[in-house]
């Protein structure tokens, strides 16, 4: 069973957002999945992971604001530190976990991501999507 599953409680009526939300889950649960693997391999394929999972958030946060700001989206400037400020929290989760830092694991990171894109597309994403349709 998936760590994180989608299902349609989070679509936001974008079907290309949704696409993306649905992949930035998908990297989610290869996250948590590579954390219970072979613990040989568990740090590189853990690493390219979380990498790739970063790569991707720049790129749907990059695309989402694009989107919002064509659409005339109000709160726009809240949005946009809202997605900073999780690109920052998590830079600094994997470089304590990097670090070796206590207090910090990849099962802490997975569920702190886990929750806030719970969150994030519950709340925060549902008020835009009105400006979307």
């Amino acid at each position: 069973m998936a760590y994180i599953a989608w299902s349609e409680r989070f679509s936001v009526g974008n079907s290309l957002i949704d696409q993306q939300h649905q992949e930035l889950f998908s990297l989610i649960n290869r996250a948590y999945e590579a954390i219970g693997g072979d613990p040989l391999n568990e740090y590189e394929s853990l690493w390219s992971i979380l990498s790739a999972l970063l790569e991707y958030t720049r790129f749907h946060f990059a695309e989402e604001e694009g989107m919002l700001e064509q659409a005339g989206y109000p709160r726009l400037a809240e949005h946009k530190l809202l997605h900073k400020d999780l690109l920052k929290k998590t830079e600094s989760m994997i470089s304590a976990l990097e670090n070796g830092e206590a207090g910090v694991d990849a099962e802490s990171l997975c569920r702190f991501l886990k929750d806030w894109i719970e969150h994030h597309v519950l709340t925060v994403d549902r008020d835009y999507m009105p400006y979307l349709k």
